[in-house]
């Protein structure tokens, strides 16, 4: 066993790097296996805006606040929204934010703030995700956890949306939100699978929804068993 000192030294390789990955522009690959649970990234936004009262010039009074740096990390993502009349700043901004806080606002609950982050915004979607964000009210960043082991390799993947809604729904959402087609895995079910793919997102849903009707759920555990045992054989 290495002295304490030492380990605390010792440092993980990258846990991914930025790749062309084909039909979806850059992306995140796993530079290593990664296992559940493992923190991938913290990143703070560069930029914080309420989704409520985005304006044209609201986001343009926003961008010039941006030092040299930043403003050229903005300009770099994509936009989904090309060739649709809207300008780049707003277009780039509504495929990239995500919901965020500030510290007046810390959960982004009260004025709906969502944030642009340089590296976060460059996972992809996936309706089968490898990878979870979440945001640190107390430390004011975005941290994004491996939901499963993840090996070498693999694409690293959020989702966009709700990925309980069924299949149909999912692929509608994404198109008005973000002007895109998910290829992904559970977008490509067809027939039997595509039918069960909905049916356990549905029912996965339906636990979600009774378990946070449940007071004191987190006291008594052996209730949400009994409910996900009730829904399982419905």
């Amino acid at each position: 066993m290495l002295p304490r000192s030492l380990t605390h030294s010792i440092q993980m390789p990258a846990a991914f790097v930025r790749v062309e990955v084909q039909g979806k522009g850059y992306g995140l690959i796993a530079a290593r296996n990664i296992p559940r649970g493992e923190l991938i990234l913290e990143e703070s936004p560069i930029l914080i805006h309420s989704g409520d009262n985005l304006t044209e010039a609201s986001l343009r009074t926003a961008l010039r606040g941006l030092s040299s740096r930043d403003s050229a990390a903005f300009w770099s993502l994509s936009n989904s929204w090309l060739g649709h009349g809207m300008s780049p700043r707003k277009g780039i901004w509504l495929t990239n934010a995500i919901p965020c806080g500030a510290p007046n606002d810390p959960d982004g609950e009260r004025d709906n703030l969502e944030g642009i982050f340089p590296i976060a915004s460059r996972f992809n979607s996936s309706c089968m995700p490898n990878v979870f964000p979440w945001w640190e009210a107390c430390s004011q960043k975005l941290a994004i956890r491996a939901v499963r082991d993840i090996a070498i390799g693999e694409e690293l993947c959020v989702s966009y949306i709700d990925v309980l809604m069924p299949h149909r729904d999912r692929a509608g959402t994404l198109r008005m939100a973000y002007n895109f087609e998910c290829h992904c895995t559970a977008c490509s079910f067809n027939g039997a699978d595509l039918v069960r793919s909905n049916h356990n997102r549905g029912m996965t849903d339906r636990i979600i929804q009774r378990a946070m009707e449940v007071e004191g759920l987190a006291f008594y555990p052996c209730i949400g068993l009994m409910l996900v045992s009730n829904i399982c054989v419905v």
